[in-house]
């Protein structure tokens, strides 16, 4: 993730520990389960994480916070 749209922005988090699950139905071709963590990065989350998980199954997934650590601990929301 970084701090901005640009891709040479500076990196404040990534993703550790993805697991992919796919799925494929006739109603919605392909939907794919993905859990895990995103660990920050940058100087004022550093170190703290958030349990993420979530169905993707069109460009507008919506994905639960359902933990984290550190600076977020017991995180709950969407993003």
């Amino acid at each position: 993730m970084h701090d901005t749209t640009d891709s040479t922005a500076s990196i404040i988090a990534r993703a550790k520990g993805m697991h992919i699950q796919a799925t494929e139905s006739q109603a919605n071709g392909y939907a794919w389960f993905l859990p895990f963590s995103m660990v920050f990065e940058d100087s004022s989350f550093r170190g703290s994480t958030l349990q993420v998980m979530g169905i993707v199954n069109d460009a507008n997934g919506e994905w639960a916070i359902v933990g984290g650590t550190g600076k977020l601990p017991m995180a709950r929301g969407t993003m």
